[in-house]
């Protein structure tokens, strides 16, 4: 596999070659990024101490949820819970109310 890698890159273009090391720098200053800004506004919100809260991300960068304690919360209005999770606020059951009501 490594060898078949090798010899990818040796057949890109110059012009290949220097785009893709501009992707791969955005990827990193993009993790850079990500790591810096760790907090939870779900954890923080809700008075969670700073330690806490700047221990993970609310959602990852698929939207799923990320934080423990709000994986452990059931909606009450559609029963969603860990990686779907929400306050009742965010629920798409409400959000769907809402844009019929505004229509």
């Amino acid at each position: 596999m490594m060898m078949v890698q090798k010899t990818a890159l040796f057949d890109l273009t110059q012009n290949q070659f220097e785009l893709l090391m501009k992707f791969t720098e955005i990827l990193r200053q993009q993790r850079r990024s990500s790591q810096k800004s760790m907090e939870c506004a779900f954890c923080k919100n809700n008075g969670e101490p700073v330690f806490w809260y700047s221990m993970h991300n609310l959602k990852d960068g698929r939207g799923r949820v990320r934080c423990p304690l709000l994986q452990n919360y059931k909606c009450p209005q559609c029963d969603a819970t860990g990686r779907r999770a929400h306050t009742i606020k965010y629920c798409p059951e409400n959000i769907k109310t809402d844009q019929y009501e505004h229509s």
